[in-house]
């Protein structure tokens, strides 16, 4: 097996948790992929029932799903006009 002159093997139990360490990123990282795809669908929920009955109540609960958007991908741009512009 092929090493770098002057360093040691890494021992199995190194390997190990190299590797569960790549695992719980992983798996992070899906975990808020989701997490983020769900808070989107409920933002696009809510603004379509916002839509046929506007109600102040659901929109503080689209602006708080936004932020949360925003926490789990901080690239979001998401932007939603809740009043029409003349």
């Amino acid at each position: 097996m092929f090493t770098l002159p002057g360093r040691p093997l890494p021992q199995p139990y190194e390997i190990s948790e190299a590797r569960h360490r790549k695992f719980y990123k992983d798996f992070k990282s899906y975990e808020d992929r989701l997490a983020y795809e769900h808070t989107l669908d409920a933002i696009v929920n809510l603004y379509g029932q916002w839509k046929k009955v506007p109600n102040f109540e659901l929109q503080v609960r689209i602006v708080l799903l936004m932020f949360e958007a925003r926490r789990l991908n901080p690239r979001c741009d998401l932007d939603i006009k809740f009043f029409e512009e003349a």
